[in-house]
Parts: C-alpha cells; sequence; structure tokens
C-alpha cells in the first residue's frame, strides 16, 4: 500500500488528505533554517517510510506563501507500508520531472529572480483534487518514461537486509 502526499505553507501549513499520523510527521518539515531542493527518507517505528521531496529557498533567494510572506516551503512525499524503494536516483529524478510537469507554474511559481511563490493558498482541496492531479501526473510520467518508473524498485521491508536499503537519510537534491 502507498500513499502520495502534498504538502507546505502556501497560507500557513497545509497538507492533503492523509491520515493523523502522515501529518504529524510531514508537519516536522515546517523548518525556517533549511535551504534548497532535499529527499528526505525516514522510516518510522509503524512501517511507514516515507520518501520526501522537499523545496526549500535557495542560498540568499526567498519562498513565499500565497499572501507574499516569505518562510515557505513545498513537499511531495510517496508514504510505503513495510516497502522500500532502491533505486533512490531514480526517484529522484521521478520526483523532478513531476515538479516540472505538474507543480511549476500551477502550484509554485520560480520568479526570474530566483525567488519562489505559491500561486495557492491551500493544499488540501474538495476531494483532494491537487494531490490526485499531481500523483496521477506522477503515474503517467512513470507510464511513458520507463527509465522513471520506480514500481520494480519497490522491495518488502526485510529488517535481515537492512543494511542494504538507504532508511534515514537525508541527501541535497541538485
Amino acid at each position: 500500500m502507498s500513499r502520495f502526499i502534498l504538502y507546505g505553507v502556501p497560507l500557513g501549513f497545509s497538507c492533503s488528505d492523509c491520515p493523523k499520523e502522515d501529518y504529524r510527521y510531514l508537519e516536522l518539515n515546517y523548518v525556517d533554517n533549511r535551504k534548497g531542493n532535499q529527499l528526505h527518507i525516514q522510516r518510522l517505528p509503524s512501517g511507514n517510510t516515507y520518501y520526501s521531496y522537499l523545496m526549500y529557498p535557495p542560498e540568499g533567494k526567498l519562498f513565499s506563501d500565497a499572501a507574499g510572506r516569505s518562510g515557505a516551503f513545498f513537499g511531495m512525499s510517496i508514504v510505503l507500508q513495510d516497502q522500500v524503494i532502491t533505486d533512490i536516483n531514480k526517484l529522484t529524478k521521478l520526483f523532478q520531472k513531476t515538479y516540472q510537469d505538474y507543480v511549476k507554474d500551477k502550484i509554485l511559481k520560480e520568479l526570474p529572480n530566483g525567488n519562489k511563490k505559491f500561486l495557492i493558498s491551500s493544499l488540501r482541496s474538495k476531494d483532494d483534487t491537487l494531490a490526485v492531479q499531481v500523483g496521477k501526473g506522477l503515474m503517467e510520467i512513470m507510464k511513458n518514461n520507463p527509465e522513471l518508473n520506480i514500481f520494480n524498485n519497490i522491495k518488502k521491508y526485510d529488517p535481515a537486509q537492512v543494511q542494504q536499503y538507504v532508511l534515514n537519510k537525508k541527501f541535497l537534491v541538485r
């Protein structure tokens, strides 16, 4: 079982429809001092593993909410229960293409000066429309770009092989 979740600070913290455990965990990414794009991988004792693509302001730039206040961030997460993704590079490229094709200029605007700004005031919408649209876009990308299809790279979590998995790591994404 997997879930796809959008979250960030379009006008205060906002998150697409998800279980309370997801909401509480994802809200922890609302941190002022982080910079740049990051991939966070975290496995919780519940068995949920969060693969999160996070966008913070680039060094020396601003990321504003829909009202123009700085301090915003944006995130997309794939949450797996008792499963892991074994190809982190493929996942990163999938998140980046999803951002380019389905988030940029629709949910977020990249300004010519390098700053970013939310175009919407909430990521939670009736029937979770935004997350459903972006999630369908992610699936379409995998269908049309087999080199980005992560389904063959999802494996059952095996505690005996934990050293082979990338878990509980944070990466700066370029």
